[in-house]
């Protein structure tokens, strides 16, 4: 029975004083009496501040604020620029990548060593390269050539295969961060709390963005991209605030 007590948790067994017959106190570790210090430390541990909790969920804002736009406007932006092959072949090769750079991205973030093994580093630096190319989204890198161009088309499939990697990067960091914060049911409850704030205040971005999208064809783009390029700095600048006050313990946080 001391034994299973002691698989549970080992911080609350250590030696008990007991009183003998002489009133001599004589120690004998039978593993059943609390050691409140250590007790006391390992839950200090296993506590979330205030301030990690704005940092988690200011990765979910950065992510929210960049793919609210992406998916209300990308198809509307790039059916305009290429042709229709180029946009099938592009949306295809997307689903494949999309379908291998999950699993793939996950596999090497929790079992490769260096960059790809720690969490915040992936969210620090792939985070401002996801806005960095959320914004480079919006130009048309072939304004000389006719609608449908090979460049135009080539274009439209880096994009999506950049974009959907470095989505997946910071997402599957992120999500996986929430185990190496803290183990307590309720630190994570507050941590998925803080996710949903910054998933409402990011998703605004989206209706501000309507402000900015051409009413028409022949309007200015000009004004989305400039305001594109906005959201694309405030997110990157979310993804490194998150990096930067986040603590993760565990194994992320023990490798050099």
């Amino acid at each position: 029975m001391i034994t299973s007590i002691n698989l549970v948790c080992p911080c609350c067994l250590g030696p008990t004083v007991v009183t003998t017959k002489q009133g001599q106190g004589k120690t004998v570790d039978d593993g059943l009496s609390p050691r409140g210090a250590q007790c006391s430390s390992t839950a200090s541990e296993a506590r979330v501040t205030n301030l990690q909790i704005i940092a988690y969920g200011a990765t979910m804002f950065g992510s929210a604020a960049i793919n609210n736009i992406w998916v209300t406007y990308y198809i509307s932006f790039f059916s305009q620029r290429v042709s229709a092959p180029w946009f099938y072949v592009g949306q295809i090769l997307y689903m494949i990548w999309n379908s291998v750079n999950d699993p793939l991205v996950g596999w090497l973030s929790d079992m490769s060593p260096g960059f790809l093994q720690r969490r915040i580093p992936a969210i620090k630096y792939g985070g401002p390269l996801w806005g960095l190319v959320f914004a480079l989204a919006w130009y048309n890198i072939d304004r000389g050539g006719a609608m449908g161009s090979t460049l135009a088309g080539i274009h439209f499939v880096l994009i999506l295969c950049f974009y959907d990697s470095l989505l997946t990067l910071v997402e599957v960091n992120h999500g996986a961060l929430l185990a190496d914060l803290s183990p307590t049911l309720e630190a994570r409850t507050r941590l998925n709390a803080a996710t949903a704030v910054g998933a409402v205040l990011g998703s605004l971005s989206s209706f501000f963005g309507h402000l900015y999208w051409p009413a028409d064809h022949t309007a200015s783009l000009v004004p989305f991209q400039r305001f594109s390029a906005v959201v694309g700095l405030l997110a990157g600048t979310a993804f490194v605030f998150s990096a930067v006050f986040l603590q993760p313990r565990g194994r992320g946080s023990a490798e050099p």
